[in-house]
């Protein structure tokens, strides 16, 4: 919108403080997807900061087949296994 005027870089999260992870294992990932798997407000917030908090994707919005295909993304680790993201829907919104 202005491309005479450089941006303003500024540090929106960190990954690691925004969702308590001791470290970014394998381990804490997994059970950051089930956290996100239980809780659709942290599932939300996880895709709020996915989507950079961008002014598009906010009012488009996140309803739960968003949420279910970004938890199923950040678990899956081979093609098409999909035994993690079964798990973990089975668990979908079970705590608010």
């Amino acid at each position: 919108m202005t491309p005479a005027q450089n941006p303003r870089w500024f540090k929106l999260y960190s990954f690691r403080e925004a969702f308590g992870l001791s470290d970014l294992s394998p381990a804490s990932l997994d059970r950051l997807a089930f956290d996100l798997s239980r809780n659709r407000n942290l599932g939300r917030r996880y895709w709020e900061y996915k989507v950079k908090r961008g002014d598009p994707f906010i009012q488009q919005g996140c309803d739960d087949n968003c949420l279910r295909g970004h938890i199923c993304s950040l678990a899956l680790n081979e093609h098409e296994d999909n035994r993690r993201c079964n798990q973990l829907l089975a668990v979908f919104g079970t705590v608010a």
